[in-house]
């Protein structure tokens, strides 16, 4: 088998990234977010732990899943909860997930979004590690990546996020089959989960790899499995089975599942999906059924539920993708392409064949040099548009703002 290598690649910090800007935190009533602060609802809030930007990391996936970095929002109501932390999903508070990597595309929603994170190429490679078979996609989290990969079985692997040192495994996790293994951490236990190509489930210890508990659920893995606020979301071969995160008990099972898909969480509801168009939203603690959207269709397959900015993703193989409302399920749009796209802030990333499709508000360094439209969100830019030297004018500034 061909080895798969893992890079991870940091970058030079500027205002020049076009996604997650910090000029967009801005009130409705005009007030903009200072520096050691962020947009919630209206308000401006401190900063909690774990807000400062830092590196990411990404990688290519097994069973159409992959990809990492940090970084989440409540995509119910719209705030960055990820970022702040929000209500209790289980048993405890979700904290603030900062610049980790916790789930299948960075964050529990799957947002494909890191607006804490600030990229600026030219990229420089800094090290790589040969796992010696396939990998999923890597974690990060306090200073440690962890690595789930195949070949032979399952295996899990903690690296040294700055120097690329091995700090523990790889562990077998057992699987008679060559697919990488699946993970999850959850930020409110400090604690990983995996599941090996098999179906089994175990709980780690992330800073050793020392095992607290195993599950075996399912004859195969049938996705990509999602943690938060202490409970573990695992999909199935026809549901989605949720665990206690500390002891493994089951907690409840249903919501819908394709084979392969992931779990998508906000604090308030876990999103899953089943081929033939359906999608369902459920309370996280007691997988009360919130909103069900019916497909028509029928069959076998995976399918996918990405979360993001009060909308849900959804597409499967056998039909056309769709946005949906995450509160209430009605159907508000479509997307173009199959592919999971990736929600940052006010914008939305479309991979259509080759190409990367950008929606949402231009960045700043895109604006033709007239264009006085944005301003509000460019003024602290660097690149901003030369018409936006002098505005807005000092009488309506709410405050001084911080200079880029």
């Amino acid at each position: 088998m061909r080895p798969v290598a893992l890079l991870l690649v940091i970058a030079a910090l500027g205002c020049g990234r076009t996604s997650g800007l910090p000029f967009e935190d801005q009130t409705p009533g005009g007030v903009f977010c200072g520096p050691g602060t962020h947009l919630y609802g209206s308000e401006c809030l401190p900063d909690g732990p774990g807000t400062s930007g830092g590196a990411g990391s990404g990688s290519g996936g097994s069973g159409g899943f992959g990809g990492s970095g940090g970084g989440m929002r409540d995509m119910a109501s719209g705030n960055d909860g990820g970022n702040q932390g929000g209500p209790a999903t289980g048993d405890m508070a979700v904290p603030p997930i900062g610049d980790r990597a916790v789930a299948w595309q960075i964050d529990p929603a799957h947002s494909g979004g890191q607006p804490n994170t600030r990229l600026r190429p030219p990229l420089v490679r800094l090290w790589s590690y040969d796992a010696g078979g396939p990998i999923s996609y890597p974690l990060v989290s306090d200073g440690r990546v962890f690595v789930p990969s195949g070949g032979g079985g399952s295996y899990i692997a903690a690296l040294d996020s700055v120097t690329g040192a091995r700090l523990w495994g790889p562990i077998a996790l057992g699987g008679s089959y060559n697919q990488a293994a699946s993970a999850a951490y959850d930020v409110a236990l400090a604690r990983l989960f995996v599941q090996n190509a098999n179906g089994m489930v175990e709980a780690l210890d992330p800073a050793t790899g020392t095992s607290f508990w195993t599950e075996q659920l399912s004859a195969f893995e049938v996705g990509a499995i999602t943690a938060q606020g202490g409970l573990l979301f695992v999909p199935g071969d026809w549901s989605t089975t949720v665990l206690d995160g500390k002891s493994g008990a089951m907690r409840w099972n249903g919501g819908f599942s394709g084979t392969p898909n992931a779990p998508a969480l906000t604090p308030s509801a876990v999103y899953t999906c089943a081929i033939g168009g359906y999608v369902g939203a459920n309370d996280p603690a007691t997988g009360a059924r919130v909103w069900t959207h019916a497909g028509g269709g029928d069959g076998g397959g995976g399918c996918f539920t990405v979360v993001g900015a009060g909308h849900v993703y959804f597409a499967d193989w056998a039909d056309a993708p769709v946005v949906l409302d995450a509160n209430i399920g009605s159907v508000v749009g479509s997307f173009p392409g199959a592919e999971p796209p990736a929600i940052d802030g006010k914008h939305a990333y479309f991979l259509v064949g080759p190409n990367l499709q950008l929606t949402g508000p231009p960045p700043c360094h895109l604006l033709p040099s007239t264009d006085v439209t944005h301003c509000a969100r460019c003024v602290r830019c660097s690149r901003r548009p030369p018409a936006c030297a002098r505005w807005p004018p000092p009488a309506t500034l709410p405050r001084k703002l911080p200079t880029a």
